[in-house]
């Protein structure tokens, strides 16, 4: 079994698997730096979970970028992953 530890001043230590599910929510409107940091996280997580529209995309003006949901869209299978499309 993997460990979460509090290290103090130097932040957290994690193991791989050291958390069941990471989820992005809202992924439309994700900036870079938010990217980067789910990405750190989602390597200690058994399970990861993007979700977004992009038609739903309205954070354009703090930073938000719709092409990084693409980029990753297109990336998935490289990643291991899938895309799932739910129906409207």
């Amino acid at each position: 079994p993997s460990t979460v530890a509090d290290t103090g001043q130097n932040g957290i230590i994690a193991g791989r698997n050291a958390y069941p599910t990471v989820i992005l929510d809202e992924f439309q409107d994700t900036s870079p730096i938010q990217l980067a940091l789910f990405l750190k996280l989602a390597r200690f997580a058994k399970k990861v979970y993007w979700v977004g529209d992009i038609k739903q995309a309205i954070y354009g003006f703090r930073g938000s970028d719709t092409e990084l949901m693409q980029a990753i869209l297109q990336a998935l299978p490289g990643m291991g992953g899938t895309k799932e499309v739910l129906p409207s």
